[in-house]
């Protein structure tokens, strides 16, 4: 089996939206909300972020494999056939993203790509060492 690249997939993926995406758009629905929520449980207050936490959207995409019959007639002759067919469910997520997410985050980008980790500043409180150079007088 040969071996596809990154661009290979990405490619393939492209290509099978333009073709199962716009005929069966509304072939599988995603529910977000449970209908036994009661209205008592939605009106509930959120929870107190901290002040270097935002939300954050960003997309998540997510392939689906679904079989789809297909009857074929030759004269008299009919057969029904399963053929998979392969949608795209694009959808906006959110998440709660902090400040030590972020840095985790940037740490592991940097690993793979294969650089040295960054250094994070000192907290304000932290005791700062000073190196004195004593110098002797020249006669």
């Amino acid at each position: 089996m040969p071996e596809f690249s990154k661009v290979h997939l990405c490619f393939l993926l492209v290509t099978i939206s333009g073709i199962a995406g716009p005929a069966l758009g509304d072939v599988i629905g995603r529910r977000d909300t449970d209908d036994s929520v009661t209205p008592a449980a939605e009106a509930s207050p959120a929870p107190e972020q901290a002040s270097d936490c935002k939300e954050v959207q960003y997309p998540c995409t997510r392939v689906y494999s679904v079989q789809k019959p297909v009857k074929q007639c030759i004269s008299y002759l009919c057969v029904t056939s399963v053929r998979r067919v392969y949608i795209l469910n694009k959808e906006i997520c959110t998440k709660i993203m902090c400040k030590e997410d972020e840095l985790m985050q940037e740490d592991k980008c940097r690993q793979l790509a294969g650089l040295p980790p960054r250094r994070l500043p000192q907290p304000p409180d932290a005791p700062v060492e000073v190196s004195e150079e004593k110098t002797t007088p020249q006669p």
